[in-house]
């Protein structure tokens, strides 16, 4: 179960919270080519109104630059709530290091609608970038931790197949028990740090059981 202060703050569903991220998306990409327009005509006239264009346009594209990073940090810790049910310590803190950062960065929103000079965008975008390795690491490591615990899910999922299958047949034949003790062995708790080795060994243990179950 969830820790009731966390509830308070899953009012949208992943899906919901994807779209928007894919539509603020949108809306970066739109601004950008706005940014790279109006930045050209700068340089080419130099004049008050282009320059004042310029500055407008860039003011706009930073801040749907940083609306694109909220709204996928909120459906990042939407999902990793999912996935995890927030169960242990470590997803707790992941999870609650995301909320930080989101508030963090809905506290820079208005500053990127104010700036009136290039001197002063260039600041405000520097800040904002100072912030990237921080919240690269942090979404790098919720999404291992998702990863990780959709894995386990895949696991028990499998392990109660397997254990279904051993019940309906009691008297399977050797190289049917053969197999079975092969895909218990892929099933075991397991210490591979390598998340692909380990979705390759469940891959494998899924085949397997495929296989038999299709058997008259």
């Amino acid at each position: 179960m969830l820790p009731v202060f966390l509830t308070l703050v899953l009012a949208q569903s992943s899906g919901d919270l994807y779209y928007q991220a894919i539509q603020s998306g949108t809306q970066y990409r739109s601004s950008y080519s706005s940014y790279i327009q109006s930045k050209n005509q700068f340089l080419q006239y130099r004049t008050a109104s282009t320059r004042l264009s310029s500055i407008s346009d860039t003011n706009a594209v930073l801040g749907n630059r940083n609306l694109w990073q909220i709204a996928y940090l909120k459906y990042l810790r939407q999902t990793l709530a999912d996935a995890t049910n927030i169960a242990n310590y470590g997803q707790t803190i992941t999870y609650l290091d995301l909320e930080t950062e989101i508030n963090a960065l809905n506290s820079m929103q208005d500053q990127f609608s104010s700036p009136d000079s290039f001197e002063k965008v260039n600041a405000i975008s520097q800040t904002w970038e100072s912030r990237l390795e921080k919240s690269d690491k942090l979404i790098s490591n919720a999404k291992l931790q998702i990863t990780s615990s959709r894995l386990t899910n895949f696991q028990n999922q499998l392990q109660s197949y397997l254990d279904k299958f051993k019940s309906e047949h009691a008297s399977p034949s050797a190289s049917m028990i053969s197999t079975l003790n092969l895909i218990d062995s892929k099933l075991q708790p397991t210490k591979q740090s390598n998340l692909e080795d380990r979705k390759k060994t469940l891959s494998d243990a899924a085949k397997l059981l495929l296989e038999i179950y299709a058997q008259p």
